[in-house]
């Protein structure tokens, strides 16, 4: 039994209106492949904003007052965010030693420390924070003091610094 012409153009209208529906679906598959991969790129973007946006960053700064005889090494937290402090460690000539008062004693000169400040672990060293950590009379900086400071942001990424003084 053949097909009248307006059955041939109807099932022709079918096909092609099949065709065309699995050719939108596929297309709307590969922009909703996009659209998710630019979510995902927009969300480790933010990930990575975040985690910049508290990070904190240890800086020292030694001064000196020669009116006074007064040598100082300061710690100020330069980033965004606070730092937890995870190692607060003296050493002397490579010598760990447990606290400044041990560490100027190897040094013998334990009477000139004017003021000193230790941190243990788990301590939070807010942003914007400064503080004197020691302040020794009448010492000339002999690169024998060895102070390292591991610390994490509230991410838990760890960072390290270290001076020589």
């Amino acid at each position: 039994m053949s097909m009248s012409r307006t059955e041939k153009i109807s099932h022709f209208a079918v096909v092609v209106i099949a065709t065309s529906a699995v050719a939108v679906s596929v297309w709307q598959g590969r922009m909703s492949k996009q659209a998710l991969d630019l979510t995902q790129e927009q969300l480790e973007l933010t990930r990575q904003h975040n985690r910049l946006t508290v990070k904190p960053y240890f800086n020292f700064t030694s001064t000196t007052d020669s009116d006074k005889g007064l040598s100082q090494l300061i710690l100020s937290n330069q980033g965004y965010g606070p730092a937890i402090i995870k190692a607060f460690e003296l050493s002397v000539d490579g010598n760990p030693q447990p606290h400044w008062n041990a560490a100027l004693a190897a040094l013998g000169i334990e009477r000139q420390m004017r003021q000193a400040s230790n941190f243990d672990p788990e301590d939070v060293f807010a942003a914007g924070r400064s503080q004197s950590l020691i302040t020794i009379k009448d010492y000339k900086p002999e690169d024998r003091i060895t102070l390292r400071i591991v610390y994490q942001s509230i991410y838990e990424e760890e960072f390290e610094i270290k001076v020589t003084f």
